[in-house]
């Protein structure tokens, strides 16, 4: 087909055909661009290959991520119907682990975070994948990871056209619910991605079989092989995610890709050393031979980039210019086609060891004890709720906020199920739930204005900045700081002051929230208040003197509103000097027109006329000053 044209692009070279159709390289004959053009086969109507790759076309349409193959154009020619995409120089993920021989846990978890992002997006707008697997995850020579083939993804809740009524999918990746028929959601897509960490460390999908019914039984009944197991290094946390990832019911993983980014995210902030590489440990699963923990063979060995390219539609461009033509299936040794893969229900291509019949009979035996065994602790023993009951009821209590009453359910999870995968989640539930109780009895403690001689320094420091997270919260701020700079940080000492210091990290990070939104407001209250000064500085500087003071009293202890006091002293520098007051005038007459005020002269006493008295009363004077 080399120089045919489909639409603006020029195809030359092959890069691989599918069920589906056949991936080009072509040349944009406007620009000279090159794209991968992926053309639908004449005739592949048959199980309703058009109509998935115009759901194909779709999806992509309405997908823009980094992290997802982008669509050029699209359209039809005689030759069938097609469409353009972006051209990703670099490998599969699936032969990068094929020629890779070891991979670190962080190199692992920083591919899967970069999966975790581009599904994130697809979930957003409502598209699920349904075939996450590395053959479908691309890595370009910048290190880019891009996830291609959306050609089988289905909106949420939506009914869409499958293989002849079966499933779609490759199965050593797909999850339970998936490959029994069962709707499919964002989780379907997670537990997929759990499963190609996995096959980064370990070199091999979850789980093993040589036969469907054995693949489906494991699907449907069986845990994987512990990650920490099979690979040295890997940290709890890692392989914490990584089951989580692959538990078998959807409610008991990861509830969306938002939550697996940050958990990844926050797994590769940590401290944790890398170890320079993972180690298989071949005596772990005694039914490997040491070859199948050597090789990972996702599609054969001969011409293995373009058998794998050939085989699951990758888009991804030859290192040379001129790729070697596939060989035959009947000169390749251990290279398995799809259709075979889907019959024979086989992933790796070594032939099964034969098993004696002595040790059938034995694991018979073993099987039929650990039954017997099984029926008496139902029948005989007291009955305890299941976990999963008793998980479910927790999770309720937890989302009700009602987890102090919750506290003997979280000590009875705990006793009867140690071992349980959701142990970790019941701890931490406890550990908030002691939380809480503590700082209940420092409020108290603090409302009644007392200090229990149980309580040490840690303890005192913290209920003395709690009285002040009313009346003075920057106050408050300050002393949870210099208590955190003092004893911590919180996993530095343990007991009660341990869980203290966590508390006063949690009400810092509440104060400073809080003073956040105080300070934007009332800066914003400051802010016009400045507009309004500036404006009235040219014709009414005194007024906006007053206005430049009065906020530099109020605001100027403030840490937050330093820029804007700033602001307000300069401008009050470039106020004109102000002038003195001018005395009001008085009422009374100005002194320079009143007359000079004599001194005082001694006169004699002004003598003052008195009307004549009358007899009676001369006679009583007489009387008085004879006496």
């Amino acid at each position: 087909m080399s120089n045919e044209k489909f639409g603006p692009y020029v195809i030359h070279e092959t890069l691989g055909r599918g069920g589906m159709g056949t991936v080009y390289v072509g040349v944009d004959e406007r620009t000279g661009d090159r794209a991968a053009i992926k053309v639908l086969s004449g005739g592949s109507n048959r199980g309703g290959a058009r109509e998935r790759f115009e759901r194909e076309i779709e999806t992509l349409k309405t997908l823009k991520h980094p992290n997802i193959v982008r669509l050029y154009g699209y359209g039809e020619e005689p030759a069938g119907m097609f469409y353009a995409m972006e051209l990703v120089e670099g490998h599969s993920l699936a032969e990068l682990i094929q020629r890779k021989k070891e991979y670190t846990w962080r190199e692992a978890f920083e591919v899967g975070l970069a999966v975790a992002q581009g599904l994130k997006h697809a979930h957003d707008f409502g598209v699920i994948h349904r075939d996450v697997k590395p053959a479908n995850i691309l890595i370009d020579n910048d290190g880019n990871v891009k996830i291609s083939d959306f050609g089988i993804a289905r909106l949420f809740g939506a009914t869409g056209v499958t293989a002849d009524g079966g499933i779609i999918g490759t199965a050593d990746f797909m999850a339970p619910e998936q490959a029994f028929g069962e709707p499919v959601s964002p989780r379907s897509d997670l537990y997929s991605l759990g499963a190609v960490i996995y096959a980064m460390l370990a070199k091999q999908p979850p789980f093993r079989a040589r036969s469907v019914t054995e693949a489906l039984d494991k699907l449907r009944h069986s845990d994987p092989p512990p990650i920490d197991r099979l690979c040295e290094g890997v940290p709890e946390e890692a392989a914490d995610i990584i089951h989580r990832l692959l538990e078998k019911r959807p409610r008991d993983r990861f509830p969306t890709a938002t939550a697996v980014i940050r958990r990844i995210e926050a797994l590769l902030k940590s401290e944790i050393p890398d170890e320079e590489a993972f180690r298989i440990e071949s005596a772990v699963i005694e039914t490997q031979t040491p070859d199948l923990l050597d090789d990972y063979r996702l599609k054969g060995v001969a011409s293995e980039s373009q058998q794998l390219i050939a085989a699951d539609e990758t888009r991804i461009a030859p290192e040379s210019s001129q790729p070697e033509p596939p060989q035959p299936p009947s000169q390749t040794k251990h290279f398995t086609t799809v259709a075979e893969d889907k019959q024979s229900g086989r992933y790796f291509t070594h032939d099964a060891e034969p098993t004696s019949t002595w040790r059938s009979h034995l694991q018979t035996g073993v099987i039929a004890v650990a039954l017997i065994v099984i029926v008496v602790l139902i029948f005989w023993l007291p009955r305890s709720p299941s976990a999963d009951v008793m998980f479910e009821e927790l999770s309720a209590a937890v989302d009700n906020g009602q987890l102090d009453e919750s506290g003997d359910a979280i000590d009875q999870f705990l006793a009867t199920y140690p071992d349980d995968p959701r142990v970790a989640e019941v701890e931490a539930w406890k550990e908030d739930l002691s939380l809480e109780r503590r700082e209940r009895r420092y409020r108290l403690t603090m409302q009644l204005g007392q200090k229990s001689e149980s309580f040490d320094a840690v303890e005192i420091a913290y209920i003395d900045a709690l009285r002040l997270v009313n009346s003075a919260p920057e106050e408050a701020a300050d002393k949870l700081r210099a208590l955190l700079a003092v004893y911590g940080p919180p996993d530095r000492m343990t007991g009660d002051a341990g869980r203290c210091l966590t508390l006063a990290e949690r009400r810092l990070a509440q104060l400073d929230k809080q003073l956040a939104e105080s300070s934007s407001k009332q800066l914003a209250e400051i802010g016009a208040r400045l507009s309004a000064a500036d404006k009235l500085a040219a014709d009414q500087p005194d007024q906006a003197r007053q206005i430049y003071q009065g906020l530099i009293a109020l605001y100027g202890e403030k840490p937050w509103a330093w820029e804007a006091i700033e602001k307000a002293k300069a401008a009050l520098e470039k106020l004109p000097a102000q002038k003195p007051p001018t005395p009001e005038p008085s009422a009374e007459k100005p002194a320079a027109t009143e007359p000079p005020e004599e001194p005082p002269m001694k006169t004699k006493p002004v003598e003052t006329t008195e009307p004549p008295a009358s007899p009676m009363e001369a006679d009583a004077t007489e009387t008085e000053k004879a006496e």
